[in-house]
């Protein structure tokens, strides 16, 4: 019987504690206040011009939790930055109104894009080949598409069992990225003849 008394207990403790802990992040002084301004801190390669375009929309609405989040998401989306951590500030002497302040990283700029291995395909044709240049952001999604396409690209000229990777070296001082394409040609199989399909003639 105690046994069930100190279990009952505990368990009351427990339910009082997450409505307390609710009721006080519901009661915290930002929420449910007017936004007046949503800023940025940490900006190097992006325009702060086209975030506007993003968050004012969100400007004089209520701040929510859930609001930051769906900014957070809408940034994140860009694939411009590493990390995004916000900040509610007060938007007055009385703390009627709030401003939102995002820090955020950048994603590192590509400053150099190396090719290695690629001993019979010139370097302007694989630069021809890739979509990526100097400047851009790194962008994971779009490296893995161009060593694809430079895969493809053997493919196309005999290197049937050529294969690509690629890697991302970062200079974290200046923020910085050097791509490199790792390339083994192997060996190529001589194309003896084209068909053109759907008609009936073909070109040796």
């Amino acid at each position: 019987m105690l046994k069930k008394r100190w279990t009952a207990f505990l368990l009351l403790i427990c339910i009082l504690g997450t409505v307390s802990l609710s009721a006080q992040t519901a009661g915290e002084w930002y929420s449910n206040k007017q936004i007046i301004d949503i800023r940025f801190t940490g900006l190097k390669t992006v325009s702060e011009t086209e975030l506007n375009g993003i968050v004012r929309p969100y400007i004089s609405r209520r701040f929510t939790d859930s609001l930051s989040w769906e900014i957070q998401g809408k940034l994140y989306a860009l694939e411009y930055f590493d990390l995004i951590l916000p900040q509610v500030l007060p938007g007055d002497d009385n703390n009627n109104t709030v401003v939102i302040e995002f820090q955020v990283k950048e994603k590192p700029v590509v400053n150099e894009i190396i090719f290695t291995g690629n001993d019979r395909v010139r370097r302007g044709e694989l630069n021809d080949t890739i979509l990526l240049t100097r400047g851009d952001m790194v962008n994971k999604s779009s490296i893995r598409l161009d060593t694809q396409a430079l895969k493809s690209l053997y493919i196309e000229k005999g290197y049937v069992d050529a294969e690509v990777n690629s890697t991302i070296e970062k200079d974290e001082e200046s923020n910085t990225a050097t791509v490199v394409f790792y390339i083994q040609e192997g060996y190529q199989t001589p194309i003896k003849e084209k068909r053109v399909v759907g008609k009936d003639q073909h070109v040796t």
